[in-house]
This record gives C-alpha cells, structure tokens and sequence, in this order.
C-alpha cells in the first residue's frame, strides 16, 4: 500500500446533489481535466432510464443528455482526454459517444446478451466490455470493432477492468469467480473462486499489485495479482454489495451496497472507517475522485451526491458557484491533496461577530429558546446578518489573524458544523418536494379517473 495516508479530519459531507434521472442510477464518475487532473469540470452518469447525462458543475447548469441505447443503460466509462463516452446497455450495444452538444455516438455490436460493464484504459485507447454472453471482449476505439475475445466464465460477466499498464484485465462473474487475462497471450492468468456469491465489481489497485472485488455474498476481498493469493477479507456489508473504488493513494476504499450505505475502509488498518448514509434504497455505486478529495455515489433514488471525503488535513466545506461573482472567470471544483481552492461565496461586509449580535439572530429564526416559536415563518435575515459569511475567516479578513489560535479552531470548527447543518437541510428540502411532487402525480391522475376525493384518500 502507499507510504503516504492523508489525515482523517471529520465525517464525509454533503456537498452537492445532481437531478435528471427517473430511475435507478447505474453508474457514476468524475470527468476530470485532461490538462489537469485535479480539476472536475464534470459528472457523467448512466441509468436504467436509457439516458446518458453529463452533468456541469457550473451553477444552475443542465446536463447534457445523451439518448440512443434501447433499454437500460448498465455502465459508462469516460477516455482520459474527456473527449469521447462509452456506455454499455441492455441492448447489447457498446456505444461511444461525443462528449459534446452534438452527443453524436458510434454503435460497436460485438456481445449477444446485454453488456454489463464498459472501461477505458489507461491512455484511452481500449476499451474492455463483460456481458451476459459470458465473454469479455477487448475494442479498439481509433477502430471501433472487438480486437479479442476472452472466454472461461461460465456464467454472466457483470465486471471487467483494465490493469494499469494494459497489460492484463480482471473480470468477476456470476460463477463466483475474479479471473485474470494476459492481453498480449490471450489467456488466462489466475482464477479466484473465494467468492460464495456472484461477483459484482472488480477495482485495480492505484500501484497495479492488487485487485479489489465485491458481490452478492456481502464480503470485500482483495487479492494479491503477483502471488494469486488473498490478502484481505471483509465482512463489509448487510446485503448485496455492488461497488470497490480505490483512493488514489491505495490506502482507502470505497464500497457501495444494497443496504443503503456508502463506506470507508482503512486497509492499513484493516477497518471500517466512515459509514454513510445518503440515499433511500440501495447504493448503486460510489467512487473517488481523481486525487480522492471526493466520493461520488448514486442509488436507486435517482439521486446523485458528491461528498467531501475529508481524507486530507484540509476539510472540504462546500461546492461553491463555479463563477467568481466579484471577477467573473470561471473557477472549477480542484482535487489536489490538501491544496482546496474551490471557489468560495462573495465575502459578506466585513464585521466582527459579537455575543449580542448572535444572541439577536437566534432569537430572529426561533433556534434558541428565549420565545415561544408562532405560528408565523420566521422573517429571514438580512445578508449581513449571515452567521455563517460573517463568521468564515474569509469575511474576517485581518481580524481573523489577531485572533487566539484556540478561538480560531472554535471559529473553524463551528463554521464547518453550520455548514454540514445548511447541506444536510437542503438535501433534506429536495427529498420532500419530490415525494410532493409524486403525491401530486397520483392525485392528478385518480382525477382524471373520475374519482371522488374520498375514494382517492381510501387508496392513499
């Protein structure tokens, strides 16, 4: 594993949550940028709704939709360059895509069953598919057509992923098997059979020495590619899980699972780090961004949430407006290790908070207990009475610097937990308007049914 392991600084958070699909999310991942890793310009996703987005993470921005697959979407995968998509689907059908306006695609036939997984490799110039025809095959994308056919499972192939140096592939079945391919022999390398369950996902290592794998029998296990043999087994979950992300340093892991939850795992101490819970129903997927300052997961809620992962001394608060409202450039979300310079809000005036002022505006929005709460909404603050602008060090400016090194951890420290309060409120806001928004759906449609009112409360 990697010599260098960020610091673990507080529980992952609520940064952002993306809209578009009406069904469950299969896939998600980071688009980062081609000149810069470290710059996420993009969320590409997939879904059993049949539809590709490309999510900007520009405000108010809406995705790009990419639609051609008949049926469900399965998996989706983006080349190194940001250029060109690939998706698998129901259909049987590889796709790859123009990651443009145009959402142009091309159409690789090549499985007779419904493909499961999609992956570039590492420069982008191959692609590795597994379906339900038990095959795993290898394309050339310049060409678009299969170059090799890599046969032995004897069951559906759900997962298939490149080594880092392409040298080999890894593919995990329902057969309960994680086998091992040579590209350049076309052959088999080695076949694991720990699994008691079908295999779900496969997950190089960031250094290419092993191999992460995960299915229906709930465990975790990571193998050694070179000696062929087990290194560690985790009892990770209470249902089926469905997804192993590296981080980029190999010292952490990400998995997604049936029962609802994201976690973390430390594998240099070989124990659960982080356990989320972020979607109603199962958690579909989940991955690390580039340099693992973030996870990204979707669920069969449709939902889309990117995280802080907090891995790194740093915390990440919020994804802010991807324009600076003071100088108008465009400013994208950045990934390097513990180097955050995500675009902030516009500081508020500059003032100092004081006790009487903080009292006054817990008393204005009812937090505290100094008046009955009535009936009425409370009247919102004014701007510069923004607690949380008006107490980040961004606001404070000079006066931030004079402050007691206890003082300015309290400071920082209450900051980060408004904040965690404010995106955990407006995930919460999202969730309600669209179970309102499905109730209304029913009541409209017993309408038009005829039905009386009464009827219509009866059924619901």
């Amino acid at each position: 594993m990697s010599e260098s392991t960020p610091k673990v600084y507080a529980d992952p958070i609520v940064l952002k949550a993306l809209k578009g699909h009406k069904e469950l999310v299969t896939q998600a991942i980071f688009k980062p940028e081609s000149s810069d890793p470290s710059v996420l310009r993009q969320v590409i996703s997939c879904s059993t709704d049949g539809l590709i987005l490309a999510h900007s993470l520009r405000p108010n921005a809406r995705p790009n939709k990419f639609a051609g697959h008949d049926g469900a979407v399965n998996d989706v995968s983006i080349n190194p360059q940001g250029t060109l998509i690939a998706s698998a689907g129901r259909d049987c059908a590889v796709r790859i895509w123009n990651n443009n306006a145009s959402a142009k695609s091309t159409i690789m036939k090549g499985h007779s069953a419904p493909v499961k997984s999609i992956e570039f490799n590492r420069d982008g110039s191959l692609l590795v598919s597994a379906g339900d025809d038990k095959m795993v095959k290898i394309w050339d994308v310049a060409k678009k057509k299969f170059t090799l056919t890599f046969k032995g499972h004897d069951n559906w192939v759900r997962s298939a992923q490149f080594s880092i140096d392409s040298r080999m592939v890894a593919s995990g079945s329902d057969d309960k098997t994680v086998k091992l391919w040579d590209v350049q022999y076309e052959s088999e390398i080695a076949s694991f059979t720990d699994h008691t369950g079908m295999v779900s996902c496969v997950n190089y290592h960031p250094d290419g020495t092993c191999l992460a794998s995960c299915g229906s029998d709930r465990k975790i296990k990571i193998f050694d590619c070179r000696s062929k043999r087990l290194l560690q087994h985790y009892d990770a979950h209470e249902k089926e899980v469905n997804s192993v992300s590296f981080h980029s340093n190999g010292s952490y892991l990400v998995s997604s699972s049936n029962d609802s939850t994201i976690k973390v795992w430390d594998l240099r101490k070989g124990q659960i780090l982080y356990t989320i819970f972020g979607h109603e129903g199962p958690t579909t997927s989940a991955v690390f961004s580039p340099h693992g300052d973030f996870i990204l997961t979707g669920g069969s809620d449709t939902n889309i949430v990117i995280w802080s992962s907090n891995l790194s001394p740093k915390p990440v608060e919020s994804l802010r407006d991807c324009k600076d409202p003071a100088v108008g450039t465009e400013i994208f979300i950045t990934d390097k290790p513990n180097i955050h310079k995500l675009p902030m809000e516009k500081p508020a005036k500059m003032q100092r908070p004081g006790q009487k002022e903080n009292k006054q505006l817990n008393k204005d929005n009812n937090f505290g207990l100094s008046q009955p709460p009535t009936g009425r909404a409370p009247k919102p603050p004014a701007p510069k009475a923004d607690l949380v602008q008006v107490m980040r060090k961004e606001a404070l400016g000079p006066c931030y610097k004079m402050l007691k090194p206890e003082v300015k951890e309290t400071l920082d420290k209450i900051v980060y937990q408004l904040d965690l309060c404010r995106n955990t409120i407006g995930l919460l806001e999202q969730r309600i308007t669209s179970n309102e928004d499905k109730l209304h759906g029913v009541m409209d449609y017993f309408k038009t049914e005829d039905l009386n009112y009464v009827s219509i409360a009866v059924i619901i």
